[in-house]
């Protein structure tokens, strides 16, 4: 296993467990050292030029110290599982194309791209990534088939079999092989999830299904684009976390079941246990307790013990309303008329 050390200062150099230096496989006895570097799960990318000029970049296997490639790309933007995305210098200006690269370090495709990127669920990537051309959208399959040309404003990941896809503005619904299923009239959209997505018509936030037929509103403040990062639930062979919406996973797949957020909390569900609620860090700040649950709304939530019925609880999880309600709405009802009558007393 090799791992990274400070070498001098703003270098860096590779030992293996025994702490003995990993030399430069051109020039024996010749400590290798590098400028930069990125870590993934099975390798390291380094960079042995300095920051203001081109660099030369070489991939290595974290356990038995095997150069994958040595020297062999200008940038190299990510490697896992066998599948990578290198890049070329464009041209004399500043900048790279890029390729899909194997786990040998060899090109699949042409340096054709502004940008690759693929989604890992956890389990493997998805069959389609999203690749940028002269300032659009396609997609591309594992093997570097551009299947879906580039010819959208803005994509989103393929998510059960829709990718969010943006024309003149506006963002519609496309299928892996490219037909238009959902046509692009929506101001904002999210990928699906649970055969839902959330989408916008000016400041009117709402669910569709995989047809375009409304399904529910949802609130605005709880959606709106401009708020920062959007988590979004992903399944992990049977288990659920959370990813951001570039495929990042961010929250481990650890839950049982696992919803949108809503006003920073969503709601998950034990293995075995009930349903509660976590902040976008993961932490669990309400205790699954719960039945049923719904989403939180001006700082209140929908919840079902079985046997007793609807209630709402606040941020804090404190039953605010008694659990008495047939129905979610019917509760939500109630309260207003409560409200109502105490605004008049």
């Amino acid at each position: 296993m090799l791992y990274i050390q400070e070498f001098d200062i703003d270098s860096y150099c590779l030992v293996d467990e025994n702490g003995c230096y990993i030399e430069n496989p051109h020039w024996e006895s010749d400590i290798l050292t590098f400028d930069r570097y990125e870590e993934w799960e099975d390798v390291y990318a380094i960079s042995e030029s300095s920051w203001y000029s081109w660099s030369s970049w070489s991939i290595i296997d974290k356990e038995s110290g095997y150069f994958i490639a040595f020297r062999a790309f200008d940038n190299v933007l990510w490697f896992h599982k066998g599948l990578g995305v290198a890049g070329k210098k464009k041209d004399e200006h500043w900048g790279f194309l890029y390729g899909l690269i194997d786990g040998k370090g060899r090109f699949l495709t042409p340096c054709q791209w502004d940008t690759i990127d693929f989604f890992w669920n956890g389990q493997g990537f998805d069959f389609l990534g999203k690749v940028e051309k002269n300032r659009k959208w396609g997609f591309l399959d594992r093997e570097g088939r551009e299947i879906i040309p580039c010819q959208y404003e803005d994509v989103s990941f393929f998510r059960e079999g829709l990718a969010a896809v943006r024309t003149d503005r506006k963002w519609g619904y496309i299928d892996e092989a490219g037909n238009s299923v959902i046509p692009c009239i929506y101001d904002h959209a999210e990928p699906f999830c649970k055969g839902t997505a959330v989408v916008s018509l000016g400041k009117v936030f709402f669910e569709i299904d995989k047809t375009g037929r409304r399904v529910r509103d949802v609130p605005a403040q709880a959606q709106d684009p401009s708020s920062g990062v959007k988590l979004v639930p992903v399944d992990c062979d049977g288990k659920w976390g959370y990813a951001d919406q570039n495929g990042n996973m961010v929250l481990d797949c650890r839950w049982e079941d696992a919803e949108r957020f809503f006003e920073g909390l969503a709601s998950v569900k034990q293995t075995g246990k009930k349903w509660g609620f976590i902040d976008e860090q993961g932490n669990l700040t309400i205790d699954c307790e719960w039945d049923d649950v719904l989403f939180f709304e001006n700082g209140l939530c929908e919840v079902r013990r079985s046997g007793a019925g609807w209630g709402f609880i606040d941020r804090s999880g404190n039953l605010v309303y008694p659990c008495i309600g047939e129905d979610a709405e019917d509760i939500r009802l109630h309260m207003l008329c409560a409200e109502r009558r105490n605004n008049e007393f």
